[in-house]
């Protein structure tokens, strides 16, 4: 089976000043086929290609909030990425499944900025950027250890690569250079085990356990590119390590009403020899424990404090930061997971999900003064509630109600970001069996939601209310 698809994406904003502005093009391609020569192989191929540019203005603006200055114009931010994967899955006699495939992806991203703002124009240029390749295989195998058990063992072997990474600052009138950084080529091997277990005791109750090792390299934007954001700047780090995380989680799921216990209607008799059809879950409740150790994970660390001009940012305003992406030696991250989900009825289902999530900084040998703090914009506790209605004439809604819990804002846990309570509404029809039409509302209530806080007071706030209609096909 051959499946394709294409998307053109263009998103224009204003950002609360007349100067403030981001827009958004992406161009993107995609094609899979799927094949199955024998009853107990089935293997899938997969490439895509993507182009896409960002454009993006930043100003500061006084303390009396009459008048803004610009900061920074990235003009340019393109970027193209493509990548190509295989995997095949074998059924094996006794139960048990495998896996393998591969898979190559390859990104090139480079930032186009005017900055240093002075006597009513931008006086320097920045470019700066590189390319990343990674490739991998991959191996999974499933198997029954006993009637009720079953066991995952897994590895990923992948091989990454930084490639022509550089920085280049000049003066815009008179060309003169101040930086012409290139950055040395860097590449590395990486393994990946994991393992688990499943042990589904009896249909009402079932266990399961796993762990695993994984790791991220930082992106293109974190090794290159710095940027501005009101009058805080971030600069990247061309010299980060790669993260690593050691995982692990052990949930449980119970089953304690199915819709076939329900009695039967008065007047239906029962046959002895009827055979009842396959019982759904009425209610199910789950919880997932889960915890993991970071190792090097990035993040922005605050190093100075406006106002001044420093040698690494530039000059910064009265109530600005200036920040670097750093390696910080080990976050921990653990919490608990609870969901439910009931279905009192064929056409209606309502959920529900509470999350506890504890994100802090263990040890930080570069900002010893983070030791203990919460990560950065990693809210601690999060809960929603949704339903899905399928009502007649072939309408599906699809309203939840989503709890954000409070979080702070930078690494220092000096600036919070309020609570909030959004409320979103979906709706569907099928028009045909390969066209569908779709309105959604995201945060119908036009809720408050705090995306970014400044240390002089300088809130920013998410999109009020969001209508979206369209069409989606499938073929």
């Amino acid at each position: 089976m051959l499946t394709t698809s294409a998307r053109i994406y263009e998103e224009f904003r204003g950002n609360g000043t007349p100067f403030t502005r981001n827009g958004t093009r992406e161009k993107f391609a995609s094609i899979s086929l799927k094949g199955g020569p024998r009853e107990d192989f089935l293997w899938r191929a997969d490439g895509y290609v993507q182009d896409q540019s960002f454009a993006s203005t930043f100003s500061s603006v006084n303390a009396a909030r009459t008048a803004e200055t610009p900061a920074s114009d990235q003009f340019a931010v393109p970027a193209t990425a493509f990548g190509a994967a295989w995997s095949g899955a074998w059924q094996h006699v006794g139960g048990s499944k495998s896996s393998a495939g591969a898979d190559l992806r390859f990104t090139r991203g480079e930032t186009r900025e005017n900055f240093t703002f002075t006597a009513g124009n931008f006086t320097r240029r920045r470019i700066a950027g590189g390319e990343q390749t990674f490739g991998g295989l991959f191996a999974l195998h499933e198997r029954p250890l006993a009637p009720d058990l079953r066991a995952t063992f897994g590895a990923r072997l992948d091989r990454w690569r930084d490639t022509a990474g550089h920085r280049r600052e000049t003066d815009r009138n008179t060309a003169a250079i101040f930086r012409d950084d290139h950055y040395a080529g860097q590449s590395g091997t990486e393994f990946s085990p994991s393992a688990g277990l499943v042990w589904r005791q009896t249909e009402t109750w079932r266990l399961r356990a796993n762990a695993q090792q994984s790791f991220r390299r930082p992106t293109l934007n974190e090794l290159y590119r710095p940027f501005r954001q009101g009058a805080n700047v971030t600069e990247a780090n061309a010299t980060l390590r790669t993260e690593h995380v050691r995982s692990g989680e052990a949930g449980v799921e119970w089953i304690p009403i199915f819709l076939s216990d329900q009695p039967a209607p008065l007047g239906v008799i029962q046959l002895s020899h009827f055979k009842p059809p396959p019982r759904k879950p009425l209610l199910t409740l789950s919880a997932t424990a889960f915890w993991n150790d970071l190792r090097d994970a990035v993040g922005n660390v605050t190093l100075v404090r406006g106002p001044g001009t420093f040698p690494l940012f530039g000059a910064i305003a009265a109530g600005g930061f200036g920040r670097q992406k750093l390696n910080l030696d080990r976050l921990r991250v653990q919490g608990l997971e609870l969901s439910a989900k009931w279905t009192p009825a064929p056409t209606v289902t309502f959920t529900a999900e509470l999350l506890f999530n504890d994100a802090t900084v263990r040890r930080a040998t570069l900002a010893p003064a983070l030791v203990g703090k919460r990560v950065a914009q990693v809210p601690r506790r999060n809960a929603s509630l949704g339903a899905t209605w399928r009502a007649p004439g072939g309408i599906v809604l699809t309203p939840r109600v989503r709890w954000i819990g409070r979080q702070f804002e930078d690494d220092e846990n000096a600036l919070i970001l309020g609570e909030c309570v959004v409320t979103d509404l979906g709706a569907s029809r099928a028009l045909t069996k390969h066209l569908e039409l779709f309105l959604t509302c995201e945060n119908l209530g036009a809720t408050r939601l705090e995306t970014g806080r400044s240390a002089d007071g300088v809130v920013n706030i998410g999109t009020p209310r969001l209508f979206l209609a369209g069409l989606r096909g499938h073929w």
